[in-house]
């Protein structure tokens, strides 16, 4: 299938890239036209990022590693001066020198810790070894190599701290759901949305999930976003701290619903999972697993590091530390015990929700959590927690949310939270310029 390239509007890095090289031409106009502004403007392109956690420690790792760079590159050149008497480096010998000099510079970088920037000091190895000419000393041309590429690295590192006027909205929780709503069922997180989330929770955007899913699944799917409020997982039934890795609030289900429901999946002979939590640790009990379409879900699933499974034995010693089941089973066999268990006394006890992701034909895929879990009401219980004044959510389900995301493989959850938490204006003009 062809891919289709349609013009789009220019993002802030082509803008500050763009503005970068201006300012480096200026700087190399008042200077009146001394030094080899090209440098200047290799360093400045590479300085510019699209977001930067530290801006203050990569520039500082960025001009160790042009100092090492060039220091390397003088000795280098030194060398050859004296054991070959070059005045005018070049030919096969000197290139090899360069080359091997260039990895024992890269290595050097990487000793020290500075492996992410381990690139500039090789760049600037060669730039003073490779381009010297012989008009000038040494130290001299070394001097300027290195006042030209600090030059393009503080032109960068300032344009990356430039930024809209804004407003920080940081009174308002934003909650979203995660499968088709920051992308899409089976896909990943985009580079975009990752380096935007992270910028806007850096920033202080109170930014959290509410989904279906178990912690262990929004560590899996999303192990890069750096989250710093608590989620909201299993629909509701639980509030995680994924840092601390505890699980701050539990919603469990009745027992008398927890032991109806299981006799009744079992009078069916409906194949299920039982998640249960006792002392912070989560438990996935599960039965036989002789239908191969569970059995596929069940080996999926093992291998993850934050998941536990277990044979289940005897389901009445966890009816007071069950959260909800997980049916997975033949549609007319699911549907059978579902018509008994919503008829049963204790129905008003729990709440059915079925799962509507891929499952082979014939199959049916539910969820049973208590009724009282919710994640409008645990979505108040962080409100609280963190001092917010309102809640916006995102999802891709009309009227169960306030934001309806209708296409989520083009960043447009990330798009729109940004758009309500830093919206333009005259009056963020504080936050124009990064101090971090």
């Amino acid at each position: 299938m062809k891919k289709s390239h349609k013009f789009f509007i220019p993002g802030q890095r082509i803008a500050r890239t763009a503005a970068a090289v201006m300012l480096c031409m200026l700087i190399y106009e008042v200077r009146g036209r001394r030094g080899m502004p090209i440098f200047a403007l290799i360093a400045a392109v590479m300085c510019i990022q699209p977001y930067t956690k530290d801006i203050r420690a990569i520039a500082q790792r960025r001009i160790i590693g042009t100092i090492i760079g060039a220091g390397f590159g003088v000795i280098t050149l030194l060398a050859e001066q004296a054991l070959f008497g070059w005045q005018v480096p070049g030919g096969v010998i000197h290139y090899i020198i360069a080359a091997l000099g260039t990895a024992i510079v890269i290595y050097f970088a990487v000793w020290l810790d500075l492996a992410n920037m381990a690139q500039f000091a090789g760049i600037v190895f060669l730039i003073v070894v490779i381009t010297q000419a012989g008009s000038e000393n040494v130290y001299l041309y070394a001097y300027h190599r290195v006042l030209d590429t600090l030059i393009g690295i503080t032109v960068g590192e300032l344009v990356n701290r430039v930024h809209l006027p804004r407003l920080h909205n940081t009174d308002t929780l934003f909650a979203s759901g995660i499968t088709n709503t920051i992308f899409e069922d089976g896909k990943k997180l985009t580079g975009y949305s990752l380096f935007e989330l992270n910028r806007l929770i850096d920033d202080g955007c109170k930014f959290t999930v509410d989904t279906v899913e178990t912690p262990a699944s929004v560590r899996e799917l999303l192990h890069d976003v750096d989250f710093r409020l608590p989620i909201i997982a299993m629909d509701g039934a639980v509030l995680y701290d994924m840092k601390e890795r505890e699980y701050l609030k539990v919603i469990f289900m009745d027992q008398e619903a927890v032991s109806g429901t299981y006799s009744l999946l079992d009078d069916f002979g409906v194949e299920y999972f039982m998640t249960t939590l006792d002392q912070q640790m989560l438990i996935i009990h599960h039965g036989e697993l002789r239908d191969e379409v569970i059995r596929e879900h069940y080996l999926k699933r093992r291998a993850s590091l934050f998941r536990n499974f277990a044979q289940r034995v005897s389901p009445s010693d966890h009816l007071d530390k069950t959260i909800y089941f997980f049916l997975l089973d033949r549609k007319d066999v699911v549907e059978k015990a579902l018509k008994e268990i919503r008829i049963a006394p204790w129905s008003d006890k729990i709440r059915i929700k079925r799962d509507e992701r891929q499952i082979p034909d014939g199959y049916m895929c539910v969820r049973i959590f208590p009724a009282a879990a919710t994640k409008e009401s645990m979505l108040a219980v962080l409100k609280e927690l963190s001092g917010a004044k309102e809640t916006v959510t995102f999802g891709s389900e009309k009227g169960h949310c306030d934001v309806y995301v209708e296409n989520s493989d083009k960043d447009l959850m990330v798009k729109e939270l940004k758009r309500r938490f830093e919206p333009v204006s005259l009056k963020g003009w504080r936050n124009c310029f990064s101090l971090h």
